[in-house]
């Protein structure tokens, strides 16, 4: 799968909020790996999201892909959009919504995508979608539709 950097909204790749990530073991045996997010200087990304240092080292998408094409001994696998408090964005996170056989989304899946009419791409499942929306709200999830609600912090894998 290769990112298209053309699809991605211009005012979305020039916003300093991006950093890069990995798959990397789960410590719970069994379980899927660990999607961990990296600034791209290399350093694993702590502490409080959205707090200065945070910001100071998130970048532009550009900054981004340029730490994910580096050479090095642990290659990242990806690059992610940070959500930070009052950025104004709203991340909509829909799990196994999409059959891979068929490519066929689910009728709730559907009608949110329409309803947000906004930036939406595949999750790196191929199974599920991120949206991302101008807005403000709470971060909720449900897990009976399968959705999470991001405000303020977390951050989306982009593919």
């Amino acid at each position: 799968m290769t990112l298209d950097v053309n699809v991605v909204p211009a005012e979305l790749r020039g916003r300093a909020q991006w950093l890069v990530w990995r798959f990397e073991a789960n410590p719970t045996p069994g379980k899927k790996p660990l999607k961990v997010p990296y600034y791209a200087n290399g350093r694993r990304r702590f502490g409080g999201q959205g707090d200065a240092k945070d910001r100071a080292a998130l970048v532009t998408m550009d900054g981004a892909l340029a730490a994910l094409c580096k050479v090095s001994a642990n290659p990242f696998t990806g690059i992610g959009f940070a959500f930070l408090p009052d950025d104004g964005l709203i991340g909509i996170d829909i799990d196994k919504c999409i059959d891979l056989d068929t490519g066929e989304i689910s009728p709730v899946a559907a009608e949110i995508i329409n309803a947000c009419q906004s930036y939406t791409e595949y999750s790196p499942s191929r199974t599920g979608v991120h949206i991302i929306v101008a807005g403000h709200t709470q971060t909720f999830k449900d897990n009976w539709v399968g959705v999470e609600v991001f405000c303020s912090s977390q951050y989306f894998t982009f593919t």
